[in-house]
């Protein structure tokens, strides 16, 4: 809180989580984990980066509206066989 009301901010001495590494490293051609490893070991990280993306990702969590028991996989396992699909876990 401040004197002009909350702010909000993001402050996060770690990797983002779900596909975050693998979409880094196949858009960008740069392991965050490779990455934070030479920071921890003070190599300076200038990582080489492609300047224009190497792929196009998109990914989707798939919540569930209520508890309860998953009855079947068919539609993921339909997914997964689409060949423009790297991975339906």
């Amino acid at each position: 809180y401040t004197s002009t009301g909350p702010q909000l901010i993001e402050v996060n001495a770690r990797m983002g989580g779900g596909p975050i590494r693998e979409c880094n490293r196949l858009v960008w051609g740069v392991d965050l984990v490779e990455e934070a490893i030479f920071c921890a070991l003070g190599v300076p990280a200038r990582p080489v980066a492609s300047k224009k993306p190497k792929t196009c990702i998109g990914y989707n969590f798939v919540n569930a509206k209520r508890s309860g028991k998953l009855r079947s996989t068919a539609t993921f396992e339909k997914i997964a066989a689409l060949p423009c699909v790297l991975t339906c876990d």
